[in-house]
Parts: structure tokens; sequence; C-alpha cells
């Protein structure tokens, strides 16, 4: 089975590294975005570059000629049995014209696109066990999170010995800030921090703890000397260690819930109508606090930090978090399989 993986975000690779040992012919797509070329680079996997990301609606919409065009030509020469991306217009638009199967994993309910166009084309349809959209027959959901495919402990090992290489010692008390680009499709019109928000947040939190702060943006002068440059595959390893995790990425903030550490999330996402995934993080697993202001945000994170077992607690919740759940890659590459 040829399987062609097309990539938008760090976030999907971690996702499906570990279905690749089952695999004999694989061949990862991708847009040029943040750290996405230079983590595949670093993992040595065989990619394709189609192109980068583009800014606004207008943009977007121009792009995707070309981008259909590069994909095209990448499908009729490598000839994949199937394609798995999140949820790829460009694979299910292509699919008729090669024949081959797609299966997408969206994580969001919220994109119209992904419910009302790429989900009724699809083969095969994968989500999180909290998924609360439902896709019929061909909709199958894992027990569990997309994130814990990379995060469960058979498959994740921390090693505080990397993070000496990068100037940060496990033992020192220190927090992870995480600021993304506003971007995406689905992040029109919605907000994240903004430049005076993180200043004055990084200058709270300094007062208890090191600031370390990963950024799809360039940052403010005055936060430039807290950006972490280490290599991304590090990431993880940091956010294990963190006494605590506070920004507006949907990605990590489940990351490091799921990590054992404790997490806020603040953006303007949150709300009656957030996505299942972080509603269930807070509500049934208590690992995560959503914030749409960012004053509540910093007064719960004073709270976690004023608290002296609150790592402890959850490195807890972590471990009857995944002793509570199966294998997800196993389950993850029966669902895959079953669609050939």
């Amino acid at each position: 089975m040829k399987v062609l993986f097309e990539l938008h975000h760090p976030k999907h690779y971690y996702q499906v590294k570990n279905l690749l040992p089952f695999l004999n012919d694989y061949l990862f797509v991708i847009k040029a975005k943040d750290i996405l070329e230079e983590l595949l680079i670093s993992e040595g996997v065989p990619f394709k570059k189609i192109g980068g990301v583009k800014s606004g609606l207008l943009s977007k919409l121009m792009n995707s000629v070309g981008l259909i065009k590069y994909f095209n030509k990448i499908i009729k020469d490598y000839k994949p049995d199937v394609m798995l991306s999140k949820a790829s217009p460009y694979s299910v638009f292509l699919s008729p014209f090669h024949k081959f199967k797609t299966i997408i994993t969206p994580d969001s309910e919220v994109v119209a696109l992904t419910n009302h166009f790429v989900s009724k084309m699809a083969d095969s349809i994968i989500t999180q066990h909290c998924f609360e959209k439902s896709f019929g027959k061909k909709h199958k959901k894992l027990d569990t999170f997309f994130e814990s495919c990379y995060l469960h402990p058979d498959y994740f090992q921390p090693d505080s010995n990397l993070l000496k290489k990068y100037g940060i010692h496990p033992d020192e008390k220190y927090i992870v800030l995480r600021f993304i680009g506003w971007g995406a499709n689905h992040d029109i019109g919605k907000t994240g921090l903004d430049d005076t928000q993180k200043i004055e947040l990084v200058e709270k939190l300094e007062k208890y703890a090191r600031v370390i702060i990963s950024s799809e943006k360039e940052l403010p002068d005055d936060l430039k000397s807290r950006h972490f440059t280490a290599p991304p595959n590090i990431m993880h390893h940091v956010l294990y260690y963190a006494s605590l995790y506070i920004g507006d990425s949907q990605s990590m903030a489940t990351e490091a819930a799921l990590l054992g550490t404790p997490a806020i999330r603040s953006n303007s996402f949150v709300g009656p109508d957030d996505m299942s995934n972080f509603k269930f993080l807070e509500n049934q697993l208590n690992m995560l606090f959503n914030y749409k202001n960012m004053n509540d945000a910093i007064n719960q994170a004073f709270f976690l930090l004023n608290q002296k077992e609150s790592k402890k607690e959850w490195l807890l919740k972590r471990n009857a978090y995944f002793s509570s759940i199966v294998d997800p890659n196993k389950q993850f590459y029966h669902y895959t399989n079953a669609v050939m």
C-alpha cells in the first residue's frame, strides 16, 4: 500500500509518525509553514514541498490553483493507493482522476469547508473520540485524542538531557508560552493575544519563573530574548518538564495537558461553540483551562503557580488517563488499512 500524506502543521506529522513502521511505501507533501519543513528534515522522512501558506481569503483562493497543479504532478508520478490528510480539498478533488482512496482526520467541528464539501467526497473519516459531529457510516472514531498517537508513554519518553543541550535545566522552574500566527483558513475572524498582551503576560509571569516562548509570528523586540530556537522535535520534552503552559495555540495546549503540565489556553474560539476536544479536556479530564479573556487566564496561571503540588497532580492525571486507553496507533492503522 502506497500512502501519500498531506501535512499543514507539525502536529499532523507527529499524528501519523508512529504509523510509518506499518507501511512499506509513503511520501509526505507539505506547504512550507512555521517549522514543518525543518521538522521533516530532522526526522529524515521523504517529502515534497508544493508551496507556502498565504494570508487572506483571496490570496488563498488564487494560491490554490497552483497548489492543485503541483499536487496533480506529484500524484501522477507517485501513484498512491490512499491519501491521508487533515481535511484536504485537493485530495478529494483529484481522487476521481487518479483513482486513489482518501482519508481525512478533522479535529474541529467548526470548519464549514470540511463539513459541507470535503467530508462528503472523502472515502473515510477518522476523528477523535469526543468529536460531536457525525459523518455517517464512513466515520470512525479513535478511543482518544490524535495527540495520544505520539504522546502516549509507549511512544514518548521524556529526556532531560535534551533540555540541557539548549540551556534548560529540568529542575528549574520555567513556563512555556506559545503564540500562533492566526493565518489558517479556520482562523479567519478569530484572534489570540496581541503584542501588548504578550508583553504584559511575560512581565507578570517572570515574577514567578523563567519564561520560554515558542512563536509562529515574529515577536516584539522586548520578547525576542525569550524565543526558543531549538529543533522542533525538542519541544515535547520541554513541555513535559515545564511548570506551566499558557498560550493562544490550539495544538500545544492539548499537548501540554497530555504531557502532565498544567495548561491554559486563551483565544476567541473559547465559548459555548468551542471545539469538543478542548471542552472534554477541561470538563471531563480537568487537565486544561480555556479562557476567552486574557486576564482570567493570567489569574488562573498565578493560582496554579502558587500551588506547590499542581505539577505532580497533572502528572498523576496523565498517568491515569493513558492507563485507561488502548494503543491509538494500532487502531489508527486498522481504520486506514480498512479503506483498501
